[in-house]
C-alpha cells in the first residue's frame, strides 16, 4: 500500500492505494459508470455498459486484480491490474509486465493527482515482480492518448488495431 506522507494537516487529505475485494467492488462499478456517462457527453464513450456490471467487478476483485485510491474511507480511483492480457497483447511474454485497464477517477477528485498517483503505484508492482514494463490499452482517437503520453507511455503499433470492433492503441512505459 502507497499512502500520503505524514503531515499536520486533517485525517481528510490522507490517501492510500490498495488491492481491494469483492466488498469494494459496487464502489468500483460506480466509479466506472460515472467515468463513463461522464466522457459520452463529450462524444468520447470509454467502456460498454456490460464491461462495468457489479458481477464483472466482482469477479476483477475475486481475481486480486482490483486496484483502489482512497482518500480517507471514500473510494475515488480505481484501476485492474493484470499480470496476463490475452485479447490485447496475446503475443506478450509472461512475466515481462503488468497490464493496466479501466483506469478510473471519481470526477469530485479529479484534478487532484489521482492519475499519476495510481499508475506509480502499478509501476513500483512492475519493479516489485521484476518487470520491466507496464502496459495499457486505450481507444484510438481520443485524448487518453495523449494523457498517457503525458505520464511516458508510448505507443508500440504503427496502426491502431482492430479489436473487439475498436480501434485500439496499445502502449507502454519502460521502467
Amino acid at each position: 500500500m502507497i499512502s500520503s506522507p505524514p503531515s499536520s494537516e486533517c485525517v481528510k487529505h490522507s490517501w492510500s492505494i490498495e488491492r481491494v475485494g469483492i466488498a469494494e467492488a459496487g464502489a468500483v462499478a460506480d466509479i466506472l459508470q460515472e467515468v463513463t456517462d461522464w466522457s459520452c457527453r463529450f462524444g468520447d464513450p470509454i467502456w460498454a455498459p456490460e464491461e462495468l456490471a457489479l458481477e464483472i467487478q466482482q469477479g476483477v476483485a475475486a481475481a486480486g486484480e482490483q486496484i483502489a485510491g482512497f482518500e480517507g474511507p471514500a473510494i475515488v480511483a480505481c484501476m485492474r491490474l493484470q499480470r496476463i492480457d490475452k485479447l490485447y497483447w496475446p503475443d506478450a511474454p509472461e512475466g515481462e509486465a503488468l497490464y493496466l485497464h479501466k483506469l478510473a477517477v471519481r470526477r469530485a477528485s479529479s484534478g487532484r493527482g489521482w492519475s499519476e498517483r495510481m499508475i506509480r503505484w502499478a509501476e513500483q508492482q512492475c519493479r516489485t515482480a521484476g518487470m520491466p514494463f507496464l502496459r495499457l490499452d486505450t481507444l484510438a482517437g481520443t485524448r487518453l492518448v495523449s494523457l498517457y503520453e503525458q505520464f511516458g507511455f508510448r505507443v508500440v503499433d504503427r496502426e491502431p488495431l482492430l479489436i473487439a470492433g475498436h480501434q485500439i492503441v496499445r502502449m507502454e512505459r519502460l521502467l
